[in-house]
């Protein structure tokens, strides 16, 4: 077994040398101090040095000394393998105390930036570490060390850290040896997982996490009880020499969340490697890359609103091993939640809710862009009019009654999947994505070719599908033949198996694009460009070998077409190849709001209503559903998912109705007669309140009914009602989760959340202690609208007054903290047109809001909603006055808002 120190840090802790008396270092060496080894004295480290057989540490206030015997020396003195232990600025020694024969490892570490406020920092952050000293290997003592005889260079003391001695392994060298089991990948993470969680939750970062500090050591022997324990296995953190603020900027582009997300795929394809394991627990492996992949989405509250959850999931994937390897195809009702990690089409299909209030405008025969908040189900839409999602699951659709999935040939091109972030480096250099704009398009339509001839190919081997497409090889003949005429270059390969001609050519373009990548990275020539109008004669021909394709049109499901995957200047080269009109194929597009450019490369910009139809399930989903389809359709939607895991329990029985607040006017009354005194109350409960929360956020629904069955302990035989109250903190937390997280949006979040807040408590304040309406209900006043007198959008508007103020508020509605509705024509004339935003319906309970608007704050003009945005502690201010009950000061007094969980 190899030994690896622990104590590759520089956090103090008080020592018995001398803790009392804390004094510069570079007061006693002197004020020229080194700050990192020389690579001369790297290379005498490095090649097993003579060490002395003794260390010697004197305290900082130099009044005693404390001596060490040094271990693994041989018969010359040397220390081999010493360069397994240095660090950039400083190496570690294993040593032994001769008095009490503990072992301890001894880091001399370079003195340069170890002054006095470093040190005293250091004190503080080892000691917001004890509570957690399992997790860590934290320094016992501090002192200084003459440097080693013979080392070059070295004319100064060395700072030297004392620290506990662990005999184990790093991470890293068990990642070399490809052995590792999924418990053992699982107790880890975990481990790492908890060991971030806690250094987040005392304002600290490790700031240098990697497998390398990482130590895996067993139980000392003297503490094994049972056999077992001798094979039982420690986990902790080592090396905290880059331990900081967590405020504390840095210029490391990884931080601890990241650093924790590469351990993951470290461990990942070390499981990976050992092919036992991975071919044995398939599944497993599969929950395990969706696991990570949760982790990196840009907007990780779509799947872990509470951090908690992460933890959460690490246990449910440990615990199922067992339980899937017995049942591999057992699907868990919430592991799902985002469509691009549901595995098989099958399952998709039991779980798409056709009902969707859109769907009938989304499956029109015309291009459109779909948008919306993020994990509104654009993605299990398109996928969903994938003919290749339907192929061999005509049960499924029979049963359902659905309609013929062939009616139509759609095929899915993901932008996350397929495209990746393969072209986004281009743009990152102005004028370089236009200097490459024939590759790019050729690159784009190799793999839209690829994923049509995947299609046709899989169609064809299906005996249902095929007798409504007709599909055979003499048209395929045509289709390789018609492609390759396009190329000086040879681009079918030979074929030694009887697989399907089209589909090894669809192989064979995809070699071709990879071929492509390579020549854009090396910035070298390529001669084989595609012409923007290779898919309209691709489709064409189609349709000339077909008879299917003389009646219908290929239909391209672009799905994730938004900047933040495919930029702007990539986007303007594509969107000519995208809504080129022809009469033999069309792109539906969906991207996050705002996500798309509608110009192109040659400056001229796309119509929208000529060149396509955008549809907002956001906006769709506030101005279109009444309170009954919404009911249904968050009952249905988790129904299927019930059924699909075999799960005993159904949503009208375990979350059941909202009564006696079913009826919105009931609930804001209620916390208007309720909200402020004392008691602890549920009024967010049932599916009413559900299907009111829907802005078009499918996934935000999924995440609070997730956490509804974990704090009402639902398992798969559950039938009884989740109580209340559960229900009721299970949708305030998911709430202030959303609303927490605002603060850490990019790159307005500070001030996003400022403009939340003030209008959240406002309209709060307005609900609870404002004037009734006429109706005697109290005012929900959830949606700010303004008259303009010009049809411009408000963002431009905006940006006239400062550019600034246009992103600022294009952001608030890209990150779907408001919804934009489309604008409507204004009650004060037909030359004018009235701009409505409406609050994301999740932000209601973290205010302790009802979850239906009945009427809207009045913003006068352009310049009061600039108010709103840049000053919205006064523009809340002047809503609470028009509103107000009283006269005078006394107008709001009082406690307005309590912690809803009370």
């Amino acid at each position: 077994m190899q030994v690896r120190p622990t104590c590759a840090g520089r956090t103090v802790v008080g020592m018995a040398i001398a803790t009392s008396a804390m004094v510069d270092v570079a007061q006693i060496i002197g004020n020229k101090t080194m700050d990192a080894l020389s690579e001369v004295q790297r290379n005498w480290i490095d090649g097993a040095p003579i060490i002395p057989a003794t260390l010697t540490v004197r305290a900082l206030d130099g009044q005693s000394t404390h001596t060490y015997e040094v271990l693994d020396r041989d018969a010359e003195g040397r220390v081999h393998g010493l360069h397994k232990r240095r660090g950039w600025k400083g190496f570690v020694l294993r040593v032994r105390d001769p008095a009490t024969h503990e072992e301890f490892a001894a880091k001399l570490a370079v003195p340069g930036d170890y002054k006095q406020p470093r040190l005293e920092q250091e004190l503080l952050y080892t000691s917001k570490l004890r509570p957690a000293k399992s997790l860590f290997v934290c320094p016992m003592s501090v002192g200084l060390s003459a440097p080693p005889p013979g080392m070059p260079d070295a004319e100064e003391d060395f700072v030297c850290f004392i620290a506990p001695w662990v005999t184990g392994r790093t991470l890293e060298q068990y990642l070399q040896e490809d052995s590792l089991e999924i418990d053992f990948v699982c107790s880890v993470a975990m481990q790492v997982l908890r060991a971030i969680t806690y250094l987040k939750r005392v304002e600290l970062k490790h700031d240098d996490l990697h497998v390398g500090n990482v130590m895996i050591s067993q139980v000392p022997a003297e503490l094994a009880l049972l056999a077992d324990d001798e094979h039982r296995l420690e986990v902790s953190i080592i090396d905290l020499g880059s331990l900081k603020p967590s405020n504390q900027t840095t210029s490391k582009s990884r931080d601890d969340k990241i650093c924790f997300v590469q351990i993951l795929v470290e461990l990942y394809n070390g499981l990976h490697r050992n092919r036992r394991v991975a071919s044995s627990h398939p599944h497993f492996m599969r929950r395990f890359l969706q696991f990570i992949e949760k982790l990196v989405d840009e907007d990780q509250a779509r799947h872990f609103p509470i951090e908690n959850q992460i933890a959460q999931e690490l246990q449910v994937l440990q615990r199922e091993l067992e339980e899937v390897e017995i049942d591999e195809s057992k699907f868990q009702p919430f592991e799902a939640i985002s469509a691009e990690h549901l595995a098989d089409d099958a399952t998709l299909l039991e779980l798409f809710v056709e009902t969707l209030p859109w769907m009938q405008d989304i499956q029109e025969r015309k291009p459109i862009v779909l948008t919306g908040p993020r994990g509104c189900g654009k993605s299990m839409i398109f996928r969903y009019l994938a003919v290749r999602t339907h192929l061999g699951l005509r049960a499924q659709n029979a049963e359902r009654g659905r309609a013929s999935p062939f009616d139509s040939f759609g095929v899915y091109i993901s932008c996350a999947a397929h495209l990746q972030n393969n072209l986004s480096w281009l743009a990152r250099k102005e004028g370089r994505a236009e200097q490459r704009a024939h590759e790019i398009a050729t690159y784009f339509q190799l793999i839209v070719a690829r994923e049509l001839l995947k299609s046709l190919g899989m169609a064809y081997a299906d005996s249902v599908a095929n007798r409504a497409f007709r599909l055979d090889e003499a048209g395929f003949d045509n289709i390789v033949a018609l492609i390759s005429s396009y190329f000086s270059r040879p681009v079918e390969s030979a074929r030694l198996t009887n697989r399907s001609r089209i589909l090894h050519f669809a192989d064979d373009l995809d070699a071709l694009r990879v071929q492509l990548h390579g020549t854009l990275l090396r910035d070298g020539e390529w001669n084989d460009h595609l012409p923007d109008t290779f898919l309209a004669d691709l489709t064409g021909k189609l349709g000339s070998v077909f008879p299917y394709f003389k009646r219908h049109q290929v239909v391209f499901l672009l799905d994730d077409y938004s900047s933040n995957r495919v930029q702007e200047e990539i986007q303007r080269i594509l969107n000519k190849i995208i809504f080129e009109r022809v009469p033999t194929h069309y792109f539906k597009i969906s991207c996050e709001k705002f996500g798309f450019d509608p110009g192109d490369i040659d400056g001229v910009t796309l119509e929208e209503t000529r060149e396509f139809t955008t549809i907002d399930a956001g906006s769709r989903a506030l101005a279109d559903v009444d309170d009954h389809a919404a009911k249904r359709f968050v009952t249905n939607l988790i129904d299927r998912r019930l059924s699909r895991a075999g799960w005993a329990g159904r949503a009208e029985k375990l979350i059941g109705s909202s009564e006696p607040y079913a009826d919105d006017v009931q609930l804001a009354s209620y916390i208007r007669e309720h909200g402020s005194t004392q008691g602890r109350r549920y009024y967010y409960h049932g599916l009413h309140a559900l299907g009111r929360l829907w802005s078009g956020d499918t996934a935000t629904v999924l995440q609070i009914v997730r956490e509804m069955f974990v704090k009402g302990s639902v398992q798969r035989d559950t039938t009884a009602p989740i109580t209340k109250a559960a229900q009721h903190e299970a949708i305030v937390s998911i709430s202030k989760a959303f609303k927490e997280r605002v603060d850490g949006l990019h790159p307005f979040g500070a001030l996003m959340a400022k403009i939340l807040g003030q209008y959240g408590a406002a309209v709060r304040d307005v609900m609870v202690k404002g004037r009734l309406n006429s109706a005697k209900e109290p005012y929900r006043l959830y949606r700010l609208e303004m008259t303009k007198d010009e049809p411009r959008s408000t963002i431009a508007l905006l940006r006239d007054l400062d550019p600034e103020l246009g992103s600022l508020a294009r952001e608030l509605l890209r990150r779907a903290i408001f919804i934009e509705l489309q604008d409507s024509r204004a009650k004060e004339g037909l030359s004018k047109q009235t701009m409505r935003w409406e609050l994301r319906r999740i932000f209601n309970p973290a205010f302790g809001l009802s979850l239906k608007r009945d009427s809207y704050l009045g913003v006068r003009d352009i310049e009061e909603l600039q108010t709103f945005l840049t000053a919205p502690e006064r523009f809340a201010d002047r809503a609470r006055m028009s509103y107000a009950t009283k006269s005078g000061a006394d107008r709001f007094s009082g406690e307005l808002f309590e912690d809803t969980d009370d």
